[in-house]
C-alpha cells in the first residue's frame, strides 16, 4: 500500500537497546545518563583529536551534554529526536562533530572580527542561542558599549566574575570550574544564564 503525501514514513528501529537508553535519558534517569556519558566521552575525545583540537574537548563536551539534555525547562534536547534507526553512538558523533567544527570556526573568526573583550562578550551572547552573527551585525552590536557596560553593572558579583574569567581572561569552562570548585556543566549553565540576563538587559 502506498503512503499518501501527507504521511511520513517511519524508520525501522534497528537499535532497540539504544532507543531504550535514549528514552531513559530523556526521562532524566541518572543511571542511564551515567551509562551514556561513559559510552560517548571516549568517542568525543577521539573526534577532538582527529580535528587537532583536544584542548577544546572539555568545553565542547559540556555544551554537548547541555544540548543532549535540553538547555531550558520543557526542552527535551537532541536525544528526544533519536529514533533507533542508526547506532546511538553514530547519531551522537554527528552532533558532537558539528558542535566541534562550529566551535573551531568561531574561534578562528574571533581575532579578525572581534577586537575588544566587549565585542567578544557580545558575540558570545548571540552564539549561545545558535545565531549566525554577520560582520555588519557584529559592528552594530559593538557600537553601543555604553549599553553593554550598563548591562554588566546589573549583574551580581558572581555573574561579573564569570564574565571576567570567560570573556576577558579567556579561561576555558574547565579552568573556571577548577577555580570556583564547580563542574564544567555547572559553569556552562551559569554562563548561559548570564548571557540570557545580559540579552534581557540590552533589549529593555
Amino acid at each position: 500500500m502506498s503512503v499518501s503525501s501527507g504521511e511520513h514514513a517511519t524508520h525501522p528501529v534497528r537499535h532497540p537497546e539504544d532507543l531504550r537508553l535514549s528514552k531513559a535519558c530523556v526521562r532524566r534517569d541518572n543511571r542511564a545518563w551515567t551509562a551514556l556519558l561513559r559510552r560517548v566521552r571516549p568517542m568525543c575525545a577521539i573526534l577532538a583529536q582527529q580535528h587537532n583540537c583536544p584542548e577544546e574537548l572539555d568545553d565542547v563536551f559540556s555544551d554537548f551534554v547541555v544540548r543532549l539534555m535540553g538547555a531550558a525547562p520543557g526542552d527535551a534536547g537532541v536525544l528526544s529526536r533519536y529514533d533507533g534507526s542508526v547506532c546511538l553512538t553514530t547519531f551522537l558523533s554527528v552532533v558532537f562533530r558539528h558542535m566541534l567544527i562550529d566551535r573551531m570556526r568561531r574561534r578562528a573568526a574571533r581575532p579578525a572580527l572581534l577586537g575588544s573583550p566587549a565585542d567578544t562578550l557580545t558575540h558570545g551572547i548571540a552564539a549561545d542561542e545558535g545565531f549566525t552573527v554577520s560582520v555588519a551585525e557584529q559592528v552594530c552590536l559593538a557600537e553601543d558599549e555604553r549599553a553593554l557596560a550598563a548591562a554588566l553593572d546589573r549583574l551580581d558579583s558572581h555573574e561579573k566574575l564569570l564574565v571576567k574569567l570567560y570573556h576577558y581572561d579567556r579561561l576555558t569552562q574547565g579552568e573556571i570550574g577548577a577555580i570556583l570548585r564547580r563542574s564544567r556543566l555547572q559553569i556552562n549553565r551559569e554562563l548561559r544564564a548570564v548571557h540570557a540576563k545580559l540579552r534581557r538587559c540590552l533589549t529593555d
